[in-house]
């Protein structure tokens, strides 16, 4: 149980329990992943962290991973989501302090996704 609240601890938080929590926790861990680009394909690697492309449970599993990130944002910076994309919104006026700032907001919000375990790109 220990690894499976690790992988899907946002799910239990919202009350995914039990078999619904393993059954999610399974569809998401083990995958097989190859490349194929110009006729040439690679070698299998297994996945165990993300979701994937267009899946059935994609959209829901981002929103539920993504659900608190606008109350997150703080200190006057504010956030655009639209569809899988995200964008933090400051003003800046071109001074360091407020490049400090908002470099300081990222970081934090990086920091807090990686707890949550989702991947930024």
């Amino acid at each position: 149980m220990e690894k499976r609240f690790f992988k899907c601890n946002k799910l239990y938080h919202y009350g995914v329990v039990g078999r619904s929590l393993a059954l999610l926790e399974f569809y998401l861990r083990g995958r097989i992943q190859r490349i194929d680009i110009n006729g040439e394909r690679s070698s299998e690697t297994t996945v165990n962290m993300g979701v994937p492309q267009c899946s059935v449970l994609g959209p829901f599993l981002f929103l539920v991973y993504m659900n608190d990130l606008p109350h997150l944002v703080k200190d006057g910076h504010g956030i655009a989501l639209f569809a899988d994309d995200t964008s933090l919104l400051s003003k800046i006026n071109g001074e360091q302090p407020a490049f400090h700032a908002v470099n300081s907001t990222i970081s934090e919000r990086v920091e807090r996704l990686s707890i949550d375990i989702l991947l930024l790109n």
